[in-house]
């Protein structure tokens, strides 16, 4: 616990709060009288104590020895002060900078002392090299004694204290409850008490900024999240400001979590931490920060609308180690300023991780990353990007007159849309900037699917190629044509159309889809109906010179199973697959949101649903025309693969299940790699785990081990560990 502070030379300093007394402004600080004070009382002369200055410098030499109240020359160097009393323990720990041994009169300064009493523990109740420490909480001073083959003895203030064993610096062998000495008591430390099976204990130490600050364990509460409850310390140590020391005596075993709730004041990162079984577990100088402060302000744009706008700022942990451009859809709002484009917009108490802001101001939206992982504040300009697209949209060589273009960014997905004049042009202003996917309705054509990449100011024009597509889908069995049967197409374009697109169409009376009209590439179509196994895929490729195309899809009746996947307000979920635990799947749904499973289902049956971005779900089967809904998933936890000696395990995998029903492969690792998770336990022996429902019980189990469950109600708020098979 102790603690040195650098301060000007010709200086004392202590971990604790040190008295300076100069008897004169010319005082050399080669020649000291130290003085002992208890409370406000002078006892220099009244115990048989020897202050003693140890050096400090590699040079070392012989130690200086003080009485009490004498005056004592003390040559150039840095020295390490202690006392040497058998009624009396220092509260201070000074290191004192002699930089003379000129004589003078003699500077007095005093130590902080508190009368005695020992601690003592017997031998051969600890392997040697164990280190016996009592905490003294009123100080937040520790005093520690190594454990030889002899009895191990350690002089502590006599009052309230706490004692330990430790072996190495970062495991707790025994803790003791809370004992009051009185003074000169010498206390021998009977045999613990056993632990009651399934619980065990805690040390928890803070470790807040020294430089630049006051400390801060005064503007923070912490607690533990611990067996599905949050427990506050049973003993807490605060005197020093820049350190926080806490002791629970009674956990459930298992995992943990630390929690900081502070205003100022949050914790560097979250460490792994457990309540071992009839145990302590031992939580070593966690990094405290400060809590950082964003400001952020518009860069000036001629095309950003004066007037007010709307900065939220997101919370994207979620994306730490997600390859690829940023799924902000993983992020989640953690405030929103509103103001003039032209003013400042201010966050303040941050959590140290990545965020993003998401702009609005007119019709213009945006996203910048702003990564505060490093705890430090910052003043930030929102880069503004809006650039002018225009040209003309032409069919059969004429242009198009009301044609409407909409625009789909594909990375943030933000939306807009223009129409084309009577002379089929068009302009628009978009941001942000990058590639677009656009889709063109007109007279005679709709959904005709385009790319563009928008970087900067660009004319582009849109031809409409002037092929067509019908599609007959008719009963394989009577030929009849099957009215309501919706034709999925799914192309892969070629040029800048490089992102593959997938739409649907549903069939007239006569069994009828027309498909918009498509450029150059490869066009893939799938027929599915109501009472239909889904047809087999056809595929057939388009050039500049295709005219018209006709194609028949027979599909036969069978067992299977329409399901129309939403999301919670009700709105298709194109992409989105379901499966059955017995390992049916879907194939993705289409745009009206519908999928089909090969299999008929009984009512209430089981089968889970996932959306493309890995939000999962467990559903129970009601009718064909009952929506199947997905809802936002719970945050993300983590689980930690460890062996029976507690070493991290690397390229573990887990199995889980959703209210008794296994997830089955390959939708959970699926899921939760869409999600933003892990396939597998990282180098440390995490797995981050993603896109389960936001409410429910789970149960995990390594994949290898399957006898190994554990189970939490959802959402899981703790780092779970595992055992490694």
């Amino acid at each position: 616990m102790k603690r040195d502070r650098a301060l000007p030379r010709r200086s004392l300093r202590a971990s604790g709060a040190l008295l300076f007394a100069w008897a004169a402004a010319a005082a050399h600080a080669g020649n000291v009288q130290p003085l002992l004070r208890f409370g406000d009382a002078d006892v220099s002369t009244s115990a048989a104590a020897r202050v003693v200055f140890s050096p400090m410098d590699a040079a070392g030499g012989a130690d200086v020895v003080c009485a009490p109240a004498d005056a004592c020359t003390i040559p150039p160097g840095r020295y390490s002060i202690r006392l040497d009393s058998p009624d009396f323990v220092a509260l201070d720990r000074p290191t004192f900078v002699s930089d003379t041994d000129a004589a003078g009169v003699p500077t007095p300064f005093a130590l902080r002392v508190f009368p005695a009493a020992r601690v003592e523990l017997g031998p051969g109740r600890f392997p040697e090299g164990s280190v016996l420490t009592v905490l003294d909480p009123e100080s937040g001073l520790s005093f520690k004694a190594t454990v030889r083959s002899r009895e191990t003895s350690v002089q502590v203030p006599a009052r309230k204290v706490v004692a330990a064993v430790f072996r190495g610096a970062a495991e707790v062998a025994e803790l003791r409850r809370p004992v009051t000495l009185t003074a000169g008591q010498h206390l021998e430390l009977p045999e613990n008490p056993p632990l009651t099976r399934g619980r065990g204990q805690a040390v928890v130490s803070l470790r807040f900024p020294a430089s630049g600050t006051r400390g801060g364990n005064g503007q923070a509460v912490v607690r533990l999240q611990a067996g599905g409850g949050v427990r506050s310390p049973d003993v807490a140590v605060t005197a020093d400001p820049w350190r926080w020391t806490g002791i629970w005596y009674d956990l459930p075993a298992g995992s943990a979590a630390v929690e900081v709730e502070s205003k100022a004041w949050a914790l560097a990162e979250a460490p792994a931490f457990s309540v071992p079984d009839r145990a302590v577990g031992f939580a070593r100088e966690l990094k405290v920060v400060p809590r950082p402060r964003l400001s952020a302000q518009f860069e000036p744009n001629d095309r950003l609308p004066a007037g007010e706008a709307q900065v939220d700022l997101l919370d994207c942990r979620r994306l730490k180690g997600v390859s690829g451009p940023p799924r902000f859809s993983l992020c989640t709002s953690a405030s929103t300023r509103n103001g003039p484009v032209a003013g400042e917009f201010r966050f303040e108490g941050l959590d140290p991780v990545l965020h993003a802001l998401r702009w609005k101001a007119g019709r213009f939206q945006d996203y910048v990353l702003v990564d505060l992982e490093a705890a430090e504040s910052k003043d930030v300009k929102i880069p503004v990007r809006i650039h002018r697209v225009k040209g003309v949209v032409t069919r059969r060589g004429r242009p198009v007159t009301n044609a409407r273009i909409s625009w789909l960014h594909q990375v943030t997905g933000i939306e807009s849309e223009t129409v084309s004049d009577e002379e089929g042009r068009y302009e628009a202003l978009l941001a942000p900037s990058g590639w677009y996917l656009t889709f063109l309705d007109g007279p005679g054509f709709k959904r005709h699917a385009d790319a563009l990449d928008v970087s900067e100011d660009r004319e582009a024009d849109f031809v409409v190629p002037s092929n067509e597509t019908e599609v007959r889908v008719v009963d394989a069995a009577t030929g009849l044509p099957v009215e309501g049967a919706r034709v999925g197409w799914h192309l892969e374009g070629k040029g800048d159309l490089h992102v593959a697109r997938a739409e649907s169409v549903e069939c007239d009376e006569d069994g009828l889809a027309r498909l918009p009209p498509f450029p150059a590439g490869r066009v893939t179509v799938l027929a599915r109906a109501r009472g239909y196994r889904p047809s087999e895929e056809k595929r057939f490729d388009v050039t500049k010179e295709s005219a018209t195309t006709t194609i028949e899809l027979r599909i036969e009746k069978g067992d299977g199973t329409r399901l129309r996947i939403v999301d919670a307000a009700g709105s298709p979920i194109q992409g989105a697959w379901a499966m059955l635990p017995s390992g049916i799947r879907s194939e993705g749904a289409d745009a009206a949101g519908e999928a089909f499973l090969e299999s008929a289902l009984a009512a209430g049956a089981p089968l889970f649903v996932t959306t493309p971005a890995g939000a999962l779900a467990l559903a129970r089967f009601v009718a064909e025309d009952a929506p199947v809904r997905v809802g936002p998933p719970c945050p993300p936890f983590t689980v930690r693969f460890l062996t029976a000696d507690g070493r991290p395990v690397a390229s573990e995998q887990i199995a889980y299940s959703i209210d008794g029903v296994r997830v089955p492969q390959p939708m959970d690792y699926l899921a939760r790699l869409a999600a933003g998770g892990d396939l597998s336990s990282r180098i440390d022996g995490t797995l981050r785990v993603a896109g389960l429902p936001a409410a429910g019980v789970v149960a995990l189990w390594p994949a290898r081990k399957p006898d190994a469950v554990v189970t939490r109600p959802l959402p899981v708020t703790e780092l779970l560990e595992l055992p490694a098979p």
